[in-house]
């Protein structure tokens, strides 16, 4: 017979008070720990929404005029249309992850238009038609996503996000 066993009046074996707390307790801890696990991984699992991750049909390339900006938000990305070419520009800040907004309204940081850049509302990071960071904590250009031609659309693939150290022309993608 073990210490956290007792005979009972019967003849039968049954757990003492103290082996009941404490498989009472291991059993409340257990719950615990499976809760903070699934908030942990819930936590870290990405949320994909819309067609983010996956390859997104951007449309006809001839229909973008040279420095507009155009904001896809299922795609999570802005297509910017520069002489070199289109940049699909992934919209998260480099610096901590904020969603970068354009801002037509705001002076602008290239030679392409009068108006317009992209700025970080967290931390005020301010980035160029190109994703060129001019100004503020973020480390890098914005990140990019690989475009292609398919049937004469523009098609950016989500599922691969770039990291560039600076802007280069060959960078953009001619259509």
């Amino acid at each position: 017979m073990s210490v956290h066993e007792a005979p009972s009046e019967t003849g039968g074996r049954h757990l003492s008070r103290r082996a009941m707390i404490r498989l009472g307790l291991g059993g409340v801890l257990g719950l615990f720990l499976l809760e903070v696990l699934g908030t942990f991984v819930s936590f870290y699992t990405p949320r994909k929404f819309g067609v983010f991750g996956s390859k997104v049909t951007i449309g006809d390339p001839k229909t973008f005029a040279i420095a507009s900006i155009t904001t896809f938000v299922e795609a999570k990305l802005f297509l910017s249309h520069v002489p070199e070419g289109f940049l699909a520009m992934y919209w998260k800040c480099p610096h901590l992850g904020c969603t970068v907004q354009w801002h037509p309204e705001e002076p602008t940081e290239d030679t392409l238009a009068k108006l317009g850049r992209f700025h970080c509302p967290c931390h005020g990071s301010i980035y160029d038609r190109h994703g060129q960071i001019i100004s503020g904590p973020a480390p890098r250009p914005m990140d990019i996503f690989t475009l292609s031609l398919s049937n004469g659309k523009l098609v950016a693939d989500t599922s691969v996000i770039t990291q560039r150290k600076h802007w280069e022309p060959n960078q953009a993608f001619k259509a």
